[in-house]
């Protein structure tokens, strides 16, 4: 930089400090420091001309981080110097046309500007703002002023912000009760005030009187021989508001800030001169008055510069800014209490950092650092400050650690114990052996992913802890890492006598090792070695139905020269040949909200449920690998692991807070009349995927056969359930078919199945053995699901219609325990059917009877009764789900028989309400319902009364239900058992069951009687045999009838007793006189037993 000590002084102090307010300078030449002599010494040299511009833009850069207040202006003149570099601006020719064009724009804009000036005095202060807004010389502006008439001063006034004395509002008040302006005229009079006076450099008149002790002593003694007044008590006390202050230069200071209270009272719209005339007029110097005028018009109270110092200077302490606040000061007089602040926090900020400075020559780092942070937060822009703590030291980081995850690192370590300033952390890599460091990345948490590790490469890392990005700690090391990859895309298969294996090799790997073990995962040393080439292996030595567990591992050779392997995949195989399907899979419900599951355990193989709302894409006896059976839908979960004890029989209770649930399986091409369901509401079509190569027989139930045994033909009798669960004879109507709708769970167990088409499955099983004509049509190649097939099929049988059960029928019999007797399934042919292995599965299209405990009446089984079959209780959700049984040995999976099942809750809430005969019923949809079953039978099949006493039924559906608010329906007056049932996709679930007590109506009629009559007989009937409570006669006045005893006055009671249908009750009682309107009506007492609802007559005939 060309300019000595003394020049750039200058140049910060008159053009960089100008430009924090007014901008940077117009004039390229001073703004970049170039003198009249400079300017014509570079003006003949372009090359000095360049570098002369290029070591101002230099400085500028380098003054940002010395003189923080100049930032922002330092900021943008190198912004603009940029700019007019990229322009080619940065000329002589350039600045003088840029000074020209400017000097021209100055002039007619100051010109402008001194025009309309309202003022004839300007400080030199706005002097220089305004005329650096335009670029306009100070000297220059201020000859144009002079010739306007317009008079520059230094500086304003800097008046008063705060009354210098406490009792400024009472020596306001005195001054207004005397009628004085400011308190000289209660000291002096009016009269001496106009012969001159001054208040800027302290009050004083013309004549030499100021407002010292014998000025107040002499105001004193006049004002004592005046009248006692008002305005005598107020001159005295303003004398003692003055008396009161200890030097002459306070009562000064005083008479001030009366004046320039006076003069902000005036209306903002009143100009300088009319501010000023009235002072003039009291004495005041015209001057003084100009000036003071001015300095409240253009500075009004509180902004005048010690008050905007003061305010800057607190504003920067706030804000930890010490430094900037230091320069503010300088506005602001040695003893201000502000300047004292800054002062005594710069005398803080230098203790402790010597304070430090001892620290660090005693070896205390952290304590060092302490102080260093402490002075950092009280002079938060000190940059010296921060780079000395920043150049500390911290501690190291603790417990580096380093490992493979992936094809990459992680290494982690605890955080440095270090808490002063920024702690971030270096992460460095060294690869191999005597390799330098290199930097892997800087993190400020305590963990570092490094995904670039090369394979087969020991590799080590050292982490240090950096203290506000520059004083570094020791590095703490990692033991070395080494990235060895798994063999990819590994797939071992089990055969009957060998297991294979493929893999895809790491490009890295030098080779593939296979080791074996049996029984148990091979470790370190041990295991058969097994050969492979390079890409797979084939193992022969190996024995069927043994369990092996399979090493694969990859081998790298690493920079020293040695080999190292890969931890190894692991794999499992069971050689054999693969386990059966299951082909009996059975799904009932529980009777607790839940079902149970159940399959004849196959001979190898572990067997798991899933389930998913679509049928598996696989027939049965598919094997598929375990993979993609994991992705077909989810397993099923179970309540009860396998084998556990689960009833196989009816269930014959419930406890009272399981939530009942029905299931079926739908979709079925719907059986025919007579043909056998399950009773309690839970369809019996079964729609199941038959297991490969299934048949079966037909089975059925004959009277007097015992549950689960094998007749002679090969069929399995299912008797019907009686209430209380034990095996009985299906009936026709009576007693228990009454009694059957009342129960949550009803009888399980139809009379019996048609040929063909499954059998029956008790307590709303859902079987898989037998497939229904329809599906075996509709799968068949180019089947059609109206065309009958297989050898078992009937064409005669007439399609079932959907209804609700008939009053004499139980729901989900479908009028086959109606009938009075059983029916039994034909014996399968055996001998003749195509597919049939001696002791086989059944042939594809054959149907199976299956009997309660989900076993299978098989064509060559022994008559001991069923296999024992595994039973696990499971949970599904409302809705339809497809349950498949998967059987899985080592890496085999077979898919089984799947069954479809929509489980249907039941409703929830039930509850009613009676109106005579009518009855309202409300009840809670469960989801997925559109309609509701609701079936009502009397409660006593004796009771004949009523238009319903053979029951009703009726399907509510939802839209219907929700816009009427609940369900109605006439049931009689006597007691009914109403049952409802959720309906999901046509299929009904559980029954909710309520008792609604009967309602008998009791007539009553008022007549008059006697001679006179004044008396009035009261005639009580009943309608139907009922309970006829006590009824209150009452008499009460008013427009309206009474609805409670209170209201009123009792005359007599009905006592309570049990009426016969037709039979009458009456009494005469006599209404007190009056002439005001009056009523007699019957009203109960008490509960009313039954239901039994009292029917008022006509108004006419309650109106006295």
């Amino acid at each position: 930089m060309p300019w000595d000590v003394r020049e750039r002084r200058r140049y910060e102090d008159e053009v960089l400090a100008a430009a924090r307010t007014g901008g940077p300078p117009a004039d390229l030449f001073v703004r970049y420091g170039m003198g009249a002599d400079r300017e014509r010494r570079l003006s003949a040299d372009p090359e000095a001309f360049a570098a002369h511009v290029a070591a101002v833009c230099t400085y500028w850069r380098g003054l940002q981080a010395r003189r923080r207040t100049l930032r922002r202006v330092l900021v943008d003149l190198v912004a603009a110097h940029e700019r007019l570099d990229r322009e080619g601006a940065l000329t002589h020719g350039h600045f003088s046309r840029v000074r020209a064009e400017a000097a021209a724009r100055a002039l007619a804009e100051w010109s402008d500007i001194a025009d309309g000036l309202s003022t004839s005095l300007v400080d030199r202060w706005a002097l220089r703002a305004m005329a650096g807004s335009v670029g306009m010389p100070e000297g220059e502006a201020e000859r144009l002023l002079r010739e306007r008439g317009v008079r520059v001063v230094e500086q304003l006034p800097e008046l008063p912000v705060q009354p210098p004395v406490r009792t400024f509002r009472s020596l306001r008040d005195n001054l207004r009760t005397r009628g004085a302006v400011f308190s000289p005229e209660v000291v002096f009079g009016a009269g001496r005030l106009a012969g001159g006076f001054t208040v800027v450099d302290g009050f004083r008149l013309v004549d030499g009187g100021v407002l010292d002790d014998a000025a107040l002593d002499g105001a004193v003694a006049r004002v004592q021989v005046e009248p006692l007044t008002e305005g005598k008590a107020a001159a005295e006390n303003v004398l003692g508001v003055l008396r009161s202050c200890a030097t002459r230069a306070e009562r000064d200071a005083v008479v001030l800030w009366e004046v320039a209270e006076e003069l902000r009272a005036r209306p903002a719209e009143v100009g300088e001169a009319a501010l000023a005339r009235p002072w003039a007029r009291r004495g005041l110097a015209e001057a003084e008055a100009a000036l003071l005028a001015a300095a409240v018009r253009r500075r009004p109270a509180g902004s005048d510069r010690v008050a905007r110092a003061e305010r800057e200077v607190r504003d920067l302490l706030a804000d930890d800014q010490l430094r900037q606040a230091q320069a503010a000061a300088a506005d602001l007089p040695a003893d201000h209490g502000a300047a004292a602040q800054v002062r005594e926090r710069a005398v803080r900020v230098e203790e402790l950092s010597a304070r430090a400075e001892e620290e660090l020559r005693e070896g205390r780092d952290e304590e060092a650092a302490r102080a260093l942070a402490a002075a950092c937060a009280l002079a938060a822009d000190d940059d010296g400050l921060r780079a000395r703590l920043g150049e500390v030291p911290p501690l190291p980081p603790r417990e580096v650690r380093a490992r493979v995850e992936g094809r990459g690192a992680v290494v982690v370590w605890r955080p440095s114990p270090s808490l002063v300033g920024r702690i971030g952390y270096r992460v460095l890599r060294r690869v191999g052996r005597g390799a330098r460091e290199a930097l892997a990345g800087e993190v400020s948490g305590t963990e570092f992913i490094d995904p670039g590790l090369p394979v087969g490469t020991e590799v080590r890392y050292a982490v240090a802890a950096v203290r506000e990005g520059r004083g570094t700690s020791e590095p703490g090391v990692t033991d070395p890492v080494l990235l060895a990859p798994e063999v990819g895309d590994l797939s071992v298969h089990a055969g009957e006598e060998e297991v294979t294996g493929a893999w895809r090799v790491p490009p890295e790997a030098v080779r593939v090792e296979v080791v074996r073990g049996e029984g148990a995962p091979p470790r370190g040393g041990d295991g058969v070695r097994v050969a492979t080439d390079g890409m797979g292996f084939r193992d022969r030595g190996v024995r069927p139905d043994v369990e092996y567990y399979y090493r694969v591992r990859a081998v790298y050779l690493t920079s020293g020269g040695s080999a190292r392997g890969s931890e190894g995949l692991v794999r499992r195989v069971v050689p054999g040949p693969p386990p059966p399907p299951v082909e009996d899979l059975l799904v009932v419900p529980d009777g607790e909200g839940g079902f149970t599951a159940s399959w004849t355990p196959p001979a190898r193989g572990r067997v798991s449920l899933r389930t998913a709302g679509a049928r598996p894409p696989w027939p049965p006896g598919t094997r598929v690998p375990p993979a993609e059976v994991a992705a077909h839908g989810a397993p099923v979960p179970a309540v009860s692991p396998p084998g556990s004890p689960v009833p196989s029989g009816p269930y014959g209770g419930r406890p009272a807070d399981a939530p009942p649930v029905s299931a079926t399986v739908t979709g079925a091409k719907p059986a025919p009349a007579g043909a056998g369901g399950t009773a309690g509401g839970t369809a019996g079509a079964v729609e199941a995927a038959p297991a490969p190569g299934a048949r079966g027989a037909d089975g059925a139930s004959r009277d007097g056969a015992a549950e689960g045994a094998l007749g002679a033909d090969g069929t399995a009798a299912v008797p019907a359930r009686n209430r209380n669960g034990a095996p009985g004879t299906a009936r026709a109507g009576g007693k228990d078919r009454a009694d059957g709708i009342g129960d949550v769970f009803p009888p399980s167990g139809s009379a019996g199945a048609l040929p063909g088409e499954g059998a029956a499955e008790p307590g709303g099983a859902h079987g898989a053995r037998g497939t229904c004509a329809a599906d075996r049509a509709e799968n068949a190649p180019g089947g059609d699901r109206n065309t009958p097939t297989g050898q078992d099929e009937r064409t005669d049988r007439a399609p079932r219609e959907d209804r609700a059960p008939a009053p004499d029928e139980t729901p989900g019999t479908n009028g086959a325990a109606s009938s009075g007797e059983t029916q039994r399934t034909r014996e399968a042919p055996r001998a003749d059917r195509p597919g049939r292995a001696p002791g086989g599965a059944p042939a594809s299209g054959e149907t199976v009877g299956i009997d309660e405990a989900g076993g299978t009446a098989g064509a060559g089984r022994a008559a001991l009764g069923p296999p024992e079959r595994e039973r696990v209780r499971v949970e599904l959700g409302p809705g339809t789900h497809h349950v498949v049984a998967v059987t899985s040995c080592g890496d085999q999976a077979v898919v089984g028989a799947s069954v479809r099942v929509v489980a249907v809750p039941a409703v929830a809430g039930l509850h009613a309400r009676r109106f005579g005969d009518l009855v309202r019923l409300g009840w809670t949809w469960p989801e997925g319902a559109s309609a509701a079953a609701v079936t009502w039978r009397p409660a006593d099949p004796d009771d004949t009364s009523g238009p319903s006493r053979d029951g009703g039924e009726a399907l509510c559906e939802r839209p219907r239900y929700e816009a009427g608010g609940g369900f109605e329906a006439p049931m009689g007056p006597g007691t009914a058992r109403v049952a409802v049932r959720a309906v999901v996709g046509g299929t009904p679930g559980p029954p909710a069951v309520l008792t609604v007590p009967g309602g008998g109506v009791l007539d009553y009629r008022v007549a008059p009687a006697g001679l006179l009559r004044r008396d009035r007989r009261v005639t009580v009937a009943a309608g139907t045999a009922c309970t006829c409570p006590r009824i209150a006669v009452v008499y009460a006045e008013g427009g309206f009838p009474p609805d409670r005893v209170d209201q009123g006055l009792v005359l007599a009671v009905f006592p309570s007793r049990r009426l016969a249908a037709g039979q009458r009750l009456s009494l005469r009682v006599r209404p007190p006189r009056t002439a005001r309107p009056a009523w007699l009506v019957c009203l109960p007492l008490g509960d009313v037993p039954d239901g039994t609802r009292l029917c008022q007559p006509s108004v006419k005939e309650l109106r006295l």
